[in-house]
């Protein structure tokens, strides 16, 4: 559809070209190359839970015959989760009051894999943000730091290298294996003959480290806790979250995104006063690559570029996000044109109608 405007004075005919699109039910979606990747758990019935709490339950609700409604009965820490301060820092902030900036931040990935095949407790230690930091530069402020405790399903930690370059898009075969990952879990929470569960973790001073030397805003882990399975006093729960940070536990297929460069979204339940929430957690990798590293300027300027929109205030444009010198440009000269076409309240007088050609 076409619309013409005629005008007096200085302004000539303006012709705008408006394209109309209508959604095809039948159409086949192009095809794209994968690059947000979901890092939750499916919940179901026979998730692995924490011994003591409730089971993931879900029952269908009478209703009319067109809809279909569940009841939900879960823990707050039940499956991908977040962890807020309050859960173990009284006074802390419940899930609801998270700042909704710090949930969504550059995603680090420390793999300590290959030492946890050996090492069932194995700790994350300020060595290994040292060794991370050497090949991929200093954790960006306001980063959300997850280690990967174990092996990709099918990769041999002691003969080959598993993670993928910064600079390497998501490869086609790299698809998590939900399925390995929840029976690692089950595995991790099943006690041994003396009673004691094992999984990896962060150590105290790896978390001050982040904390204070790195300003994080979270951590997180492919495990069932950021404590090691054998730990009974929880300072890294206790280092992160009494800094007013959180946590996210039970994240999935950290294996198939690259140590740097991502970005992580994180969505815990909203509830009053909760201690934490079943969360959906995204990672958009599309920022790999060229990009300007996660954590400069230029690189949050371009990322907050990406993810807002121009936006119109009455009749005059502006936009929400920084600009480059010649982006700056051009919006200067639409704001100047819708200005000049605004100006004394109105649009100027037409000499002819307005018609759909």
């Amino acid at each position: 559809m076409r619309v013409c405007v005629v005008c007096s004075g200085q302004f000539r005919a303006v012709v705008q070209t408006v394209s109309v699109h209508h959604h095809d039910p039948a159409a086949t979606p192009t095809a794209r190359p994968r690059r947000i990747l979901d890092l939750t758990h499916t919940l179901d019935e026979d998730f692995p839970q924490w011994p003591g709490d409730p089971l993931f339950r879900m029952r269908r609700v009478p209703a009319s015959p067109e809809f279909l409604v569940h009841e939900l009965c879960f823990g707050e820490h039940t499956g991908t989760h977040v962890d807020a301060p309050l859960h173990c820092a009284p006074g802390g902030a419940g899930v609801d009051r998270i700042r909704v900036d710090d949930l969504v931040a550059p995603l680090v990935l420390i793999d300590i894999a290959g030492r946890a095949t050996s090492e069932p407790d194995a700790l994350a230690t300020p060595a290994d943000i040292a060794a991370w930091e050497s090949r991929h530069g200093p954790v960006p402020d306001g980063a959300l730091v997850a280690l990967i405790t174990r092996p990709a399903p099918g990769i041999d930690h002691a003969s080959a290298p598993v993670r993928p370059s910064p600079s390497a898009e998501p490869a086609p075969h790299a698809a998590p294996d939900h399925n390995a990952e929840v029976g690692a879990l089950a595995r991790s929470l099943t006690p041994d003959a003396a009673g004691d569960a094992h999984w990896p973790g962060f150590s105290r001073e790896a978390v001050e480290l982040l904390v204070h030397g790195r300003a994080v805003v979270a951590i997180g882990t492919d495990a069932p806790s950021i404590d090691c399975g054998s730990s009974t006093d929880f300072p890294a729960h206790h280092a992160i979250l009494g800094a007013g940070r959180y946590a996210v536990e039970m994240l999935a297929a950290l294996s198939t995104l690259p140590p740097a460069g991502a970005v992580v979204v994180v969505a815990p339940l909203k509830h009053r006063g909760g201690s934490g929430g079943p969360a959906r957690v995204l990672a958009d990798a599309r920022l790999t690559g060229g990009t300007p590293r996660i954590g400069t300027e230029p690189a949050r300027i371009a990322t907050r570029a990406r993810m807002r929109r121009p936006i119109l205030h009455g009749h005059e444009f502006r936009c929400a996000t920084p600009h480059t010198q010649r982006s700056r440009s051009a919006h200067d000269r639409h704001t100047q044109a819708h200005r000049r076409l605004h100006a004394n309240g109105g649009l100027p007088a037409r000499t002819g109608p307005i018609g759909v050609l």
